[in-house]
């Protein structure tokens, strides 16, 4: 069986493209469109669509990795009262400086929540 060029789009798969985004690409690099591409596709981190700019951006990643923390608080071990205040300060410092970068922080601060609660009960 032979491959598809990379730089087509399959239909099998979950991807969403607009009706103009090969005219938007036309003009644009290899490199750029690929990147551009990985920011279409219909669900993102939150569940829904990751848009192509800095706030979007920020808050998918800030998701994923408290998702992750969030699962480490939830199957790691005990946390002691010293390892749960450094937790707690942390995680607030990172939900003071988040507005710098994103206009709406709520999805964070909810995750931000759920893995203090998370610690909390593990300590």
């Amino acid at each position: 069986p032979r491959c598809a060029p990379a730089n087509t789009v399959s239909n099998a798969g979950a991807v969403s493209v607009p009706s103009n985004f090969a005219n938007q690409q036309a003009s644009r690099g290899g490199v750029a469109m690929d990147i551009e591409r990985m920011f279409v596709k219909a669900t993102g981190p939150g569940g829904g669509g990751v848009e192509f700019n800095r706030e979007s951006v920020v808050e998918g990643a800030m998701i994923i990795a408290l998702k992750g923390l969030l699962e480490g608080c939830r199957l790691g071990g005990d946390f002691s009262p010293q390892g749960f205040g450094q937790l707690r300060c942390d995680l607030y410092l990172l939900v003071s400086v988040l507005p710098h970068y994103l206009g709406n922080v709520g999805g964070v601060e909810v995750m931000v929540e759920r893995c203090l609660q998370s610690a909390r009960d593990r300590g």
